[in-house]
């Protein structure tokens, strides 16, 4: 398996570098120039490999994004995921079959109106119609 492409850093990543050589400013380890040289190539890089001779010569505190991190296995579940417990394909809830009981009856109700306002043809289709959204409310989603 190849190495995965390098990522760019985000400015939120090269601020919090140049916040990190602030600190050394303020504790005396750079002087002004040096600080102002580094601070200008740490707006400059575009990957981490760039900032780490920047902070090869400085002790603790580094940027975050120059700690080491484990490599990363994109086939572990994340913590945090409870795994929902499932029916068996084909099983309805009761919710399901109540809703879809409850526009059959609905349908079939409203068959005399439709009859005379719309003619039997528009009975025959809200009908069809009526019974295929049921089963497709009542069927059970994976």
């Amino acid at each position: 398996m190849s190495e995965p492409a390098e990522i760019r850093l985000s400015d939120a990543e090269r601020a919090e570098a140049a916040q990190v050589l602030q600190d050394h400013l303020a504790d005396g380890r750079l002087d002004v120039d040096e600080h102002a040289e580094r601070s200008v190539l740490v707006w400059q890089a575009r990957y981490a490999r760039e900032l780490r001779p920047l902070f090869a010569d400085l002790p603790a505190p580094h940027p975050e994004v120059l700690a080491p991190r484990p490599p990363r296995d994109w086939n572990r579940r994340p913590s945090g995921l409870v795994e929902q417990p499932r029916r068996r394909p084909g099983l309805v809830g009761p919710v399901g079959w109540a809703g879809s009981g409850v526009l059959v009856v609905l349908a079939v109700l409203a068959t005399p109106f439709l009859a005379v306002v719309a003619g039997l043809d528009v009975v025959i289709v809200v009908l069809a119609l009526s019974m295929l959204w049921a089963f497709l409310f009542a069927r059970r989603r994976r």
